[in-house]
């Protein structure tokens, strides 16, 4: 999910391609679908008569099977439906100082290579954790696609304690436990923010 957000972002905004335009804004579409809903679709594409077994079968490879109906399919399903929160926020970085850092680097000799993994992508970092943490707030509360998928999560033992178990209180505990955690998520995301900032503003003023 990570490196597809960031990776995609990059391309996108810095090279010149046919349907870049139309890729840009495909890219952001999987956020308009529930990821329960893409669950479905990708639990029903790699059974037994999807698309996938369909396609095995009339290339020969009937003996191959993919289960999907486990952690690494419910990991990569959400990784699907919400990397373009990574990818919004990467692109909208990258877009706005790309071009000025580029052409500094080129001027001092540094090729675009080792500019994008020495010097883009740590000041990208506030806006790839900025992502990361709405990623992670998402995960942290689907609930549609984790049960459909079998795989206990926060969200899934929140119902089950309430009204599996009967236990309202753990119900509740869980609840506030999982509220602590997106403030967690949230406090790091601003701290990491007011870091690059100063480091910024610090080496600015040491040049005049």
């Amino acid at each position: 999910m990570l490196l597809f957000g960031v990776s995609s972002a990059w391309f996108v905004s810095r090279y010149e391609f046919r349907f870049r335009r139309q890729i840009e804004w495909l890219l952001i579409l999987p956020l308009t679908i529930p990821s329960y809903i893409v669950g479905y679709a990708y639990a029903g594409i790699f059974d037994y008569g999807g698309s996938m077994d369909l396609l095995f079968r009339k290339v020969g490879l009937e003996f191959i099977r993919i289960d999907i109906m486990n952690r690494a399919g419910l990991a990569f399903v959400l990784s699907i439906s919400l990397f373009p929160y990574v990818y919004v926020s990467a692109r909208a970085f990258f877009l706005n100082q790309a071009n000025n850092l580029l052409e500094a680097s080129k001027m001092l000799g540094v090729g675009e290579r080792k500019t994008f993994f020495r010097l883009m992508l740590p000041l990208a970092r506030p806006a790839i954790i900025a992502g990361l943490v709405l990623v992670l707030m998402e995960v942290l509360n689907d609930y549609g696609a984790a049960t459909y998928y079998g795989v206990n999560t926060f969200t899934t033992g929140i119902f089950r304690s309430w009204f599996s178990l009967g236990e309202p209180q753990t119900a509740v505990y869980l609840s506030a436990l999982l509220i602590l955690i997106i403030f967690a998520l949230i406090l790091f995301e601003k701290w990491q923010v007011r870091k690059v900032k100063f480091t910024t503003s610090k080496t600015d003023g040491s040049h005049i």
